[in-house]
């Protein structure tokens, strides 16, 4: 998910694995097996701003586990980037003329 950019901000992406499970039929744990790993997105890009991660790559679960899986996420925030505006202030009276030159 992408939070940040107000009207800008892209919208969410989402990737799924299936797991297999294996029930020992003695000790009853269940072993949860991931197949492959979630798809890799690139954040997009804004003109102006400033993501705090250029992907998704550090959401893994390619470990096998006897914890059943849950839902993962992570939240990219955008910050808005510096600006800079140059005024200059004219005088309608003198034909446009720079004021203070």
């Amino acid at each position: 998910s992408y939070k940040g950019a107000g009207a800008k901000t892209p919208g969410s992406q989402t990737s799924s694995i299936t797991w297999t499970t294996d029930t020992d039929e003695v000790t009853k744990v269940t072993t949860y097996t991931p197949s492959g790993d979630y798809e890799k997105f690139e954040t997009p890009v804004l003109e102006g701003y400033t993501a705090d991660a250029d992907d998704n790559s550090d959401v893994t679960s390619t470990a096998v586990t006897t914890t059943a899986p849950t839902d993962t996420s992570k939240m990219i925030t955008y910050s808005a980037g510096e600006a800079s505006a140059t005024v200059t202030y004219v005088d309608d009276d003198k034909e446009g003329a720079t004021v203070g030159d």
